[in-house]
């Protein structure tokens, strides 16, 4: 797992960006932080992993343009952590959800995030950056730290993925670790996604 320091060398141009509306979606750099097609998937997402919980206790792994909190506050959270590491987005959820204190916005990695508390759903779509990172690695270093860290037994935790099909090295991660998993292919606009579903 990257240290702080490497967090801070690999992501210095990055956090040093402004934001930046193209035709095919929102940048940060050069890095595409969100396309508009992710838009509408994101009310899936916010669905799957509060799992009609009443008492939702949610933690989110990179805001973005904050259209999965935004569908995850329409249903309903108790608490609701927000660990985002670019500084302007950081400002823009802040100044959004001033006045609802159940909303903390964390400015850092999630590698240097410590909670004395879990959560039962958990969300991750994060922007991974580093000439020798890659990110499904990255990804299955976040699954591994939060079902030991983060997740309640009784928790779900889900992740962004693009594509229909899910990746080898996923799966047999999954498998591995005996994590129970659903996989759900949903279709909007003619195009399919799959929503990846992890229980703690």
């Amino acid at each position: 797992m990257r240290d702080r320091l490497k967090l801070e060398v690999d992501y210095k141009e990055y956090l040093d960006s402004d934001i930046e509306n193209r035709l095919d979606g929102y940048y940060i750099g050069q890095q595409r932080i969100m396309t508009f097609d992710q838009k509408k998937i994101m009310k899936r997402y916010a669905e799957y992993v509060i799992d009609g919980k009443k008492d939702v206790r949610l933690l989110e792994v990179g805001y973005g343009l904050g259209v999965f909190a935004e569908e995850a506050e329409d249903i309903g959270t108790e608490e609701h952590v927000i660990i985002e590491c670019h500084p302007i987005i950081c400002t823009i959820a802040r100044e959004k959800y001033a006045n609802q204190k159940h909303i903390k916005v964390f400015q850092g990695f999630w590698q240097n995030f410590n909670s004395e508390k879990c959560y039962n759903a958990i969300f991750y779509d994060s922007t991974v950056i580093g000439e020798d990172i890659d990110a499904v690695d990255e990804l299955l270093q976040f699954i591994e730290f939060a079902r030991t860290n983060l997740l309640t037994e009784d928790g779900v935790m889900s992740f962004w993925y693009r594509g229909n099909k899910i990746d080898a090295r996923i799966l047999d991660f999954l498998q591995k670790k005996m994590i129970k998993f659903q996989i759900v292919l949903c279709e909007i606009d003619k195009v399919h996604y799959l929503i990846i579903k992890l229980n703690g």
